[in-house]
Parts: structure tokens; sequence; C-alpha cells
């Protein structure tokens, strides 16, 4: 890729790290530097989470509307993005500093008219509500809603009042068109904001979703999405997952990557 004089400067002064498509080596992306983490993340796009690669590289279509909820600074957002033609990721990340960076992914990719970043916070209401960050640092994770199943206040770093809304509700006010597919990986509040789009998923547009999925929250999630008529066709684990399971074998509790289509 070519770079013009405006995207060797960024705001931070951290430069940017360039890493190749994992399947497509004439791609290659560039993320800003801004920590370790980050790098880490961009290094890791094709080792991280496998699972996920495969399931956006196999199923995406030129013309998608993909809805990346909980985009984090935009790894998978930008993968997914250099598949699309006249298609749009709307990438949904509420952490201010990761959005801050997902800017600047969006920004070095020149995918401003493929990518729409959404920094709001989704629930099963439209509200205000308490955003705790778990960690102020661009490429962290881990920070959640007070509404989240799993919320503990005392992970804190500092709270944020923000507005939360229903994944519905951008939709039904045209923020963002219906989605034919839809990623889900928020650290605990994934229940929450399925309950908030019950419209879509009674109206049966999205083709697949994935949605990383808490083993202690398994049951209420398989539950619901099984009313609208979704079942899982698959699912996969993490790097992390597979070596834990590799360790502990039944032991293993991570989160594992569920991919649920329409049935129904």
């Amino acid at each position: 890729m070519v770079l013009n004089a405006l995207q060797r400067i960024l705001p931070s002064g951290g430069g940017f790290v360039e890493v190749a498509d994992p399947l497509r080596a004439e791609l290659r992306y560039q993320f800003p530097a801004r920590s370790r983490r980050i790098v880490k993340r961009a290094r890791k796009m094709g080792i991280k989470e496998p699972g996920t690669i495969k399931w956006l590289h196999e199923n995406l279509r030129a013309d998608d509307t993909v809805l990346d909820i909980g985009a984090n600074v935009g790894i998978y957002t930008a993968f997914a993005a250099a598949r699309l033609g006249q298609g749009k990721v709307f990438a949904v990340e509420p952490h201010a500093g990761n959005f801050a960076t997902l800017l600047e992914t969006v920004r070095l990719n020149a995918m401003g008219s493929r990518v729409v970043p959404l920094n709001v916070a989704l629930d099963s209401a439209s509200h205000w509500i308490d955003f705790t960050y778990h960690d102020l640092v661009e490429g962290s994770s881990g920070s959640q809603l007070a509404s989240s199943p799993t919320f503990e206040q005392s992970m804190a770093a500092v709270t944020e009042k923000k507005y939360a809304v229903r994944v519905d509700e951008l939709i039904n006010t045209g923020v963002m068109a219906a989605p034919d597919m839809v990623k889900i990986d928020v650290d605990g509040n994934e229940l929450n904001i399925l309950r908030g789009m019950t419209e879509l998923l009674e109206r049966a547009t999205v083709r697949s979703m994935q949605i990383e999925v808490d083993p202690q929250l398994e049951e209420g999630i398989f539950a619901f999405l099984q009313e609208y008529g979704y079942t899982m066709d698959h699912k996969h684990l993490s790097a992390r997952g597979a070596k834990e399971l590799e360790q502990l074998g039944a032991a293993a509790s991570s989160p594992f990557n569920a991919v649920f289509v329409k049935t129904s």
C-alpha cells in the first residue's frame, strides 16, 4: 500500500505497525502503534482467533452490511472491510481510547467509505448507564456496562456515564441498515445486546452471527436465540482457550465463539 504524507503522521506520534492479511498475501493493514497491546493484537490478527478469521473470510459477501459489536481498535473491522465492495461495516466501540484508535485504523487503511465507527454502548434498553473502564490503555479489553451479568465494580479503573442504545433503535432511526452478519464480543453483556435486537432477529435478515459466549451465560444465550429460530452451527476457541483446553481438559472454562444461523 502506498502511503501519502498524511497517513505517515499520527497524532500520538507512535507511528504504525503494518501486517499482512493472514489469508490474502496481497492485502496489508496498518494499525496505530499507540500501545504494546495494539501492536500485539495487530501481529496476532490470524493467530488470536483463527476461527473468527475463517468465519469472516468464508461468509462475507461484497455487498454485506456487517455489525461488529465490540470492535476494539478495529482488527476484525479492517479484515472484514477489505473484503467488501459496496458493503459497510458498522463498528461499535464504547471505550474512548479504543475508539480513538479505531478511527485512526480506518484512516490509515483508507476505509472511510466502507467503515462507519460508532462510539456508543449497546444494551437491552436505551438509557444512560455507568460504563466502567477496566483499563484506559488503548487495545485493552474487559471494560463493561453496569448492566452486564459479569459486572464487577471493584475492577473499575474509572467510571463514565454513557448513553447506551438498542440495536433496533439504530436500525429504526436510520443510523444503520439491518446487518447481514453480526459479531458480538463485549466481555459479558452479549445477552442484553441480543435482547435489544429482537425486532432484527424476528425479521430474520441476519445470515450468520458470531457471539463470544461465557460458559456461565451459555444457557441463557442459547435459549434466547432458540426462541427466534437461531441455532449454533459450530463453535471455535481463541488461541488462549485452545491452550487452556489442552492443559485442563474438561475443567477448562474459557469463553468460546459460537456461530449461529437461522434454522426456523
